[in-house]
């Protein structure tokens, strides 16, 4: 906990817009955060920067975890490349969006392409991206509101909504960095 909140205040003091947390520890209840890690997610979002976490893996804990459970950070579940949930995804009610988590291309230590990764931090990882790209558009929009984009425009999915899985639905990247075509309400 403390290396992940030193961490944090390290991002935020060079110069960081977005902090992407792919990682997780686990909780005990979906509504808590340790407080050391709440000060320094405080920290970042006091000096305007977007928090990113993943929801966290089922095989590694069912959940919950920190620091998706923490106030302030937009948790990202997982999906499949069809659009269901990932079956090792952490459902909480702190999902606030999910991004594909299965399947995913990466490049290996050797060099070499694989397309056997799987998780929530690349679910994380791509939400943080979404989250660069619309802060690079409008760079004024404090961090709140890169938020609402990401949630107001995902694609629904699941019922009700917002739910434990989705979240208020898949991220979309091409309508969250359109303000003027996907307006969302503040």
């Amino acid at each position: 906990v403390r290396t992940a909140a030193a961490g944090i205040r390290y991002a935020v003091s060079h110069g960081a817009q977005v902090i992407n947390l792919p990682f997780g520890i686990g909780g005990t209840s979906p509504a808590s955060c340790d407080p050391v890690l709440q000060a320094a997610v405080a920290y970042a979002l006091g000096h305007d920067v977007v928090v990113v976490a993943s929801s966290g893996n089922a095989s590694r804990y069912a959940g919950p975890g920190e620091p998706a459970s923490c106030a302030g950070v937009l948790a990202v579940g997982g999906i499949e490349p069809d659009g269901s949930l990932w079956r090792g995804s952490t459902r909480q009610p702190y999902v606030a969006v999910a991004a594909p988590a299965d399947r995913m291309v990466y490049v290996g230590r050797d060099g070499r392409y694989t397309t056997t990764g799987e998780g929530t931090s690349f679910s994380a990882a791509l939400t943080a991206g979404t989250a660069a790209l619309i802060r690079s558009r409008y760079p004024d929009m404090p961090w709140y509101r890169v938020d609402q984009r990401l949630t107001g425009t995902a694609t629904p999915a699941g019922h009700p909504m917002p739910n434990q899985g989705y979240g208020y639905g898949i991220v979309n990247p091409a309508r969250a960095v359109n303000a003027s075509a996907y307006p969302v309400p503040a």
